[in-house]
């Protein structure tokens, strides 16, 4: 197959390359930041013109970018997307239902809205990992080596935090629903007790821009921002209470005075260092964002894949995919966090038993070969 790839100059771009070089493709590159998620006219016609004349068979590219739709339906030519940010603003383009599009979606809570807003073909596929590109990386001396690591950011400066001028009852309202939904993974709550009387209640505080390109409702728009703050306070608290009796290391250029006693080592590279903090940590955490509401962080796999031991909140789809004890460990709330870091900090072998595991399952059913197959067959 001749495939159009269109690279934004995200992280995954070498790996999908190579696997799809390897299964017999021919990828031909078009690179090119993005400045406009939703027109680009230049660029539009580039990949129209590129694709027309190179007679692809495909139009492909991480995430979905309506321009990209608009030149696949002028081409004629099927436009698929692998959408791996979450949330991801540009389903509720109008341009979505066109038929040539096909969504990949890691989320199954993506594909129903996906298709709730007019999706055709929206289908669920969780993302990949390289590990025959990691494990060769691996194979170079490293310097990292942590007790308990996270690797992420504390989203200390989301929306939420400067709306200062929200009335005191309003404020305590939001407050309760976030602690409500805090208790609880895998049921997502804040859903559905967004309300009408809240969204109003929100909109006249808090003025959206309502773009025909990409008209995103405010229920929406509200609660991500609230999701993005329940993720900030999660991730806050966890590792302040790991680090009250453990040695944490934070990569992340964040503000180190949120959490004092956490050691902080700035940002790290996706490709080249974060494998070597994953290999080399005890346990990894990975605290999901709360927008993610159902499906596998890519974070999770990236951890598994580098043969780390993964210590997670609970994902409903990871249970799907994997066996909590066996492959990793979830934990349910901040108490069991600690319980758990404790207990496996002192018992090594069954901590490497787990992250053995994780390992060879993520090789065998999420490499990217086996990925572009699946996406393959249902194309």
């Amino acid at each position: 197959m001749h495939i159009l790839y269109y690279s934004w100059i995200e992280n995954s771009k070498v790996d999908m390359i190579d696997a799809l070089s390897s299964l017999g493709h021919h990828v031909s590159l078009i690179t090119a930041p993005v400045d406009n998620y939703l027109v680009q006219p230049e660029l539009e016609n580039t990949i129209f013109q590129t694709a027309t004349d190179c007679h692809c068979d495909i139009i492909f590219s991480f995430n979905y970018f309506p321009f990209l739709s608009q030149a696949a339906e002028r081409a004629k030519v099927p436009y698929v997307s692998w959408i791996y940010d979450c949330p991801h603003w540009t389903l509720f383009s109008p341009t979505l239902a066109s038929p040539y599009n096909y969504l990949f979606l890691f989320d199954l809570s993506m594909v129903e809205l996906a298709k709730a807003n007019g999706a055709v073909h929206a289908f669920h596929l969780p993302l990949a990992v390289n590990t025959r590109r990691i494990s060769e990386l691996l194979k170079q001396p490293s310097n990292y080596q942590d007790d308990i690591s996270f690797v992420g950011s504390l989203y200390e400066t989301n929306t939420f935090r400067r709306l200062s001028y929200l009335p005191e009852h309003l404020h305590g309202y939001i407050d309760g629903l976030l602690t409500a939904q805090h208790k609880i993974y895998g049921q997502d709550l804040l859903s559905s007790l967004f309300t009408p009387e809240l969204v109003h209640a929100l909109g006249i505080y808090i003025k959206t821009e309502h773009n025909p390109l990409c008209p995103i409702p405010d229920t929406h728009f509200f609660l991500s921002m609230l999701q993005a703050e329940l993720t900030s306070r999660e991730r806050i608290e966890y590792l302040n209470t790991l680090a009250d009796n453990h040695s944490v290391t934070l990569y992340s250029l964040s503000n180190q005075d949120l959490c004092p006693k956490v050691t902080f080592k700035g940002g790290i590279s996706y490709a080249t260092e974060m494998p070597f903090v994953f290999a080399n940590s005890k346990i990894n955490l990975n605290i999901s964002l709360r927008s993610i509401t159902s499906g596998i962080p890519l974070r999770a796999l990236d951890i598994m894949g580098c043969g780390g031991f993964l210590l997670t909140n609970y994902q409903p789809e990871l249970d799907l995919y994997f066996s909590n004890g066996t492959d990793y460990v979830y934990f349910s709330d901040t108490a069991d966090l600690l319980e758990k870091a404790e207990y496996y900090l002192s018992h090594p072998k069954e901590r490497e038993e787990i992250a053995a595991n994780g390992l060879e399952r993520v090789t065998t059913n999420f490499s990217y070969e086996h990925q572009i197959k699946q996406m393959f067959s249902l194309l």
